[in-house]
């Protein structure tokens, strides 16, 4: 592929989207493909809504967390929801076990089989995240969108946490993951 000499993994993205194993079409940009195209980088999109209940002199939270050490799990949206009776802190930031519970997050991608992202709860009488600035979520009104990236590797987590104790914590994740790549790794 001209132009990709030495970087293949674009070179065979180039050819499964064109036909083409030698010219790359003008106009074509690459990592900002159609959701679709994921399936040719080997990535698998998932979602998840999760959510913990209150808990009397407890701290709760929810997160995903990359359970594979040779993949890595890319958070590209997180929503903070307040379900409380009234206006609550919450923080967010990453996470390392123990978790109280977990589940599989749901694909968003029908063509692949079933994602490696967990979802994790975890409820305890001291604050998991305690470097973290809190922020204000309000009762009614709109949730707080995180629209940036978190990259995760080998069991490490992002989480919604509340700032206070017997608070309901709720959040929506969207992401993807796929296995890390030789270059990508880093001791």
């Amino acid at each position: 592929m001209i132009g990709y000499e030495g970087a293949s993994r674009y070179a065979r993205l180039i050819q499964a989207l064109t036909g083409d194993d030698e010219i790359v079409p003008p106009g074509l940009l690459l990592e900002v493909d159609r959701p679709e195209y994921s399936i040719l980088k080997n990535e698998q999109l998932w979602s998840l809504a999760v959510r913990t209940a209150a808990s009397a002199g407890n701290y709760s939270f929810v997160g995903i967390v990359c359970n594979q050490p040779q993949s890595i799990v890319v958070i590209t949206k997180t929503i903070v929801f307040n379900q409380n009776g009234s206006n609550q802190p919450f923080k967010v930031g990453l996470v390392q076990g123990p978790f109280d519970s977990n589940g599989i997050t749901h694909t968003r991608d029908t063509r692949r089989g079933t994602s490696i992202s967990l979802f994790v709860t975890r409820q305890q009488a001291t604050q998991y995240l305690t470097g973290e600035d809190s922020f204000n979520v309000f009762t009614g009104g709109p949730p707080l969108v995180l629209d940036f990236p978190v990259v995760l590797t080998n069991t490490f987590g992002w989480a919604i946490q509340t700032a206070n104790q017997n608070q309901i914590a709720s959040g929506l994740f969207v992401g993807y993951e796929r296995s890390i790549r030789p270059e990508e790794t880093f001791q």
